[in-house]
């Protein structure tokens, strides 16, 4: 046994964190605006609906010490997030070694949200404050006055279920019992634990982005079908006395942010692994063309590979939809002890201070895709947005620009005939084959695709499409002009979809099908995607900006052409564009933009249907 300031005599008249050292109170004000309902699936932070936030201080007379089971990156945050707030918290490992690499992490994250620090950057607040706030044990026999208890151990049912029943023979019967899982059901947790009526399960959105916002974050609340509403009230308000905002979800598998986001990830190592594109062009495409923080795989190192496989594991169980199931690469990284972020290695590599080597990317282009040939002279056809897009794009670079408005099917094969030899032909699509277009041609290894993004002047992507035919000094020539249009170019193979679409559009309709399903809101699903993970602009924000019409198009292109791994486009999305109901073009999609129509909901439009767009929103 080890322990670090605790001593089982001691009484609740230890010296708590200051109320000086709490963190801001209250929500944003779209949140607050959002969190307006409490039933079942629906945000229930808000006082004056719910009463499920008490103010912080009677939160800690409520819960005076909070026992936190597992010190891993979630456990470590609560920890510091439970002190911070004035809880005298104990945290608990089962080995002495395991205690103080948990230790370790309580300390960072304590520096993370603010603690105080010396002139050379470390946490000050970690001998008299932290014994005095703090305890770590590996007795977990001495839990007998823990209320509650949060369980942060790895995601392995038999384990959570295993310490949890310890846990509730040592406990006394009013504790309150809180499972932190991802994938796994918080019910059948509960019932093996032995606290069926007295347990919920938690889910805390983006960890990391957490500790960076100084502990402002979403946490999904779930509750089984006999926990008593008290005890899920009661939790409610210990997570919001940590300025987290609770969102209550039912017990569905992944509930809402996991659902989402680990099959997203997931259809990105996929990517990867099956050679559609780089680790590196898979996450800038995301982050330019989506607006998001980072990419798919950068978000999955920085999780912990480890603990992204054993959610995908846990959900494919409990699903068996293929979608879960963990790409093969990622077991093998795993194996390998490349777990991402904290090992320096995972789909990135993370170098130390002392790595200084800066990347240059014409070079590396140049090195894989051969000799690029000069540019003279840009022609564009097309009549649309786009196209206008383009060659304003052109015409500011400063290349002779020609603007043809002709549309039509037969458009890509007259081109063969009208260019002269050599000359590069390139299309726009974003859905269909590059190479039937260049099979219409006696060039097939002059063509190419080129997807820029709308609009084309604001928006920093460019997608550059390679078939099996397109030659390599086609594809280093559109890489070099792409980068003079101040573009950054990313490379993909031939596919529908090809990075963004392939990624953003499945991840879109699945939101939409739990919507269809009625297991949550939309606003409960913008709540957690877009104040939780940091996202620009929520699911639904985007399926209206896009166009319903043209999401339902790709997408049931993307099942067509990959049905065992793409859903079907959701039913809603399919009844509300056989409706007219198109997104911000027609006025009215999931969101009523001024023009009285038929809503999706009958609950109050949210705060974020009423915000302004940012300049440069990304629209596929």
């Amino acid at each position: 046994m080890m322990s670090s300031g605790f001593d089982p005599s001691h009484s609740a008249d230890r010296q708590r964190l200051p109320l000086d050292k709490q963190g801001p109170n209250g929500h944003p004000e779209e949140v607050a605006q959002l969190l307006t309902t409490t039933d079942a699936g629906t945000p229930a932070s808000d006082p004056q609906v719910s009463g499920a936030v008490p103010p912080r201080r009677a939160a800690v007379e409520l819960f005076p010490r909070v026992w936190v089971l597992g010190l891993g990156t979630v456990g470590s945050i609560l920890v510091a997030l439970l002190a911070q707030a004035g809880h005298r918290v104990v945290g608990v490992e089962d080995d002495p070694a395991t205690l103080k690499r948990g230790m370790a992490r309580v300390r960072h994250q304590l520096h993370q949200l603010g603690a105080p620090v010396d002139e050379l950057g470390f946490p000050t607040w970690d001998r008299k404050q932290l014994r005095d706030q703090i305890d770590f044990t590996t007795r977990l026999e001495w839990a007998r006055t823990a209320d509650p208890v949060i369980e942060a151990v790895p995601e392995r049912l038999d384990a959570k279920c295993a310490v949890l029943a310890h846990a509730d023979s040592m406990c006394g019967p009013g504790a309150v019992f809180a499972t932190n899982t991802t994938g796994l059901s918080v019910t059948e947790i509960a019932a093996r634990s032995g606290r069926m009526t007295r347990a919920v399960g938690i889910h805390l959105a983006d960890v990391d982005r957490l500790a960076d916002s100084r502990g402002t974050g979403v946490v999904e609340v779930v509750s089984t079908p006999v926990t008593e509403n008290t005890v899920t009230r009661d939790m409610e308000g210990l997570l919001g006395s940590l300025d987290l905002t609770p969102v209550r979800i039912p017990d569905l598998p992944g509930f809402v942010g996991a659902a989402l986001t680990m099959g997203y990830l997931n259809s990105a190592a996929r990517m990867c692994a099956e050679g559609y594109a780089s680790c590196a062009d898979i996450d800038t495409a995301i982050s330019l063309g989506c607006g998001l923080p980072v990419g798919p795989l950068t978000q999955a190192d920085t999780i912990g590979l480890d603990v992204v496989h054993d959610s995908l594991t846990a959900l494919y169980q409990r699903t068996g939809d293929r979608m879960y199931s963990p790409v093969p690469p990622l077991a093998r990284m795993v194996s390998a002890g490349l777990t991402g972020r904290k090992s320096g290695q995972g789909f990135h590599h993370y170098p130390t201070p002392d790595d200084k080597d800066t990347p240059d990317r014409v070079g590396a282009i140049r090195r894989r895709t051969g000799a690029a040939l000069s540019v003279c002279r840009v022609g564009v056809v097309g009549s649309g947005v786009m196209a206008a897009g383009i060659a304003e794009v052109c015409i500011q670079s400063g290349y002779p620009t020609t603007l043809v408005g002709r549309t039509g099917t037969t458009v890509f094969a007259r081109l063969d005939t009208e260019a002269k030899p050599g000359t590069i032909l390139a299309t726009t699509t974003s859905s269909l084959s590059v190479l039937d277009c260049a099979r219409a041609t006696s060039r097939p290894h002059d063509v190419a695709g080129v997807h820029f993004f709308n609009p084309a002047p604001a928006m920093r992507l460019l997608e550059v499409v390679r078939t099996p035919l397109t030659t390599d000094h086609v594809i280093a020539t559109i890489h070099a002009w792409g980068i003079t249009l101040a573009k950054h170019t990313v490379e993909c193979t031939d596919r529908t979809g090809f990075i963004v679409n392939a990624l953003l559009l499945p991840y879109l309709n699945h939101a939409a099908t739990l919507l269809h399903n009625r297991h949550v809101t939309p606003p409960v699903i913008d709540t957690i995607i877009a104040c939780g993970y940091g996202h620009p602009l929520s699911p639904f924000q985007l399926l209206d900006l896009i166009g319903l019409d043209v999401t339902l198009t790709i997408q049931q292109r993307l099942h067509d052409t990959s049905p065992e791994s793409t859903l079907p486009p959701a039913r809603c999305l399919e009844k509300l564009a056989a409706a007219g109901h198109l997104g911000r073009k027609t006025s009215c999609g999931f969101r009523n933009y001024h023009t009285p129509c038929n809503p999706v909901s009958t609950r109050p439009q949210s705060a974020l249907s009423r915000q302004p767009l940012p300049p440069q929103s990304p629209w596929p």
